[in-house]
């Protein structure tokens, strides 16, 4: 997960931007809603995380501290609260994101955090010349619920959030004529909501700069910890629920 300043700043950048675009609708009214999705708990206790449960509580009070949003149209999917409703697994994902298409209309701001773990599986419509995956594969974003104790033959992978539905929900807002800001914090967050046949791969592979056979020595010689995710130790203090 990005560092707290880091965060903070990012998302302060984002939300200056987005208080210049403001349109209001004919009875000149603009609601601010948002969606925060943090997960940190998942089937697999190594896989468990942090970071998100920290990045949904700051970007809750960004918003309703310097950016106006009202607490009651903020809301926060983490583990938090204790209720089965405000989970963060994929039958609540769903249900607020559809709340979400309901509720917007012209002029409204609309911003959606999700934070969490990341994945891909086999794309499901390979031959759909609009939906194009280069290789094969489409993004997903993995939601507390997610089946992760089993490799999975079809090739999708159970309650799994897949990048073509966040596509579709974040068209039909927009098609309401509202703006919106999307953030994602996940492993394959770059293409989750973007991406084209034409797409440029900015990076410098290691294997370019140190040759391939130090590198394979190097790995087979690291000393193997205990494994660890991006949100760093397990029993790390998490903002607004202790760990358990």
């Amino acid at each position: 997960m990005f560092p707290k300043a880091l965060c903070v700043s990012i998302c302060s950048l984002v939300l200056t931007l987005l208080s210049t675009f403001s349109v209001a609708d004919e009875t000149g009214q603009v609601a601010k809603r948002a969606l925060l999705v943090g997960c940190t708990k998942y089937p697999v206790k190594s896989m468990e995380l942090v970071g998100p449960g920290n990045d949904v509580v700051l970007m809750r009070e960004l918003l309703t501290s310097r950016f106006g949003f009202s607490d009651p149209n903020v809301v926060t999917l983490s583990e938090a609260g204790g209720k089965p409703e405000l989970r963060p697994i994929r039958a609540n994902i769903v249900r607020e994101f559809e709340r979400l298409i309901a509720l917007a209309k012209r002029g409204d701001q609309i911003v959606i955090c999700l934070s969490g773990h990341g994945s891909q599986q086999v794309d499901d419509d390979p031959n759909n010349p609009d939906d194009r995956e280069t290789d094969g594969l489409d993004e997903v974003f993995c939601p507390a619920d997610v089946s992760i104790l089993v490799r999975n033959e079809s090739g999708s992978i159970p309650n799994a959030i897949v990048d073509d539905e966040i596509r579709d929900w974040l068209q039909a807002i927009r098609l309401k004529g509202a703006s919106v800001w999307v953030i994602v914090d996940s492993c394959h967050s770059g293409t989750m909501i973007r991406g084209s046949s034409t797409e440029v791969v900015r990076r410098i592979a290691s294997e370019d700069l140190v040759s391939p056979q130090l590198l394979k020595r190097a790995s087979k010689r690291a000393v193997k910890g205990p494994e660890t995710t991006r949100g760093g130790s397990p029993v790390a203090t998490v903002v607004g629920f202790a760990p358990s």
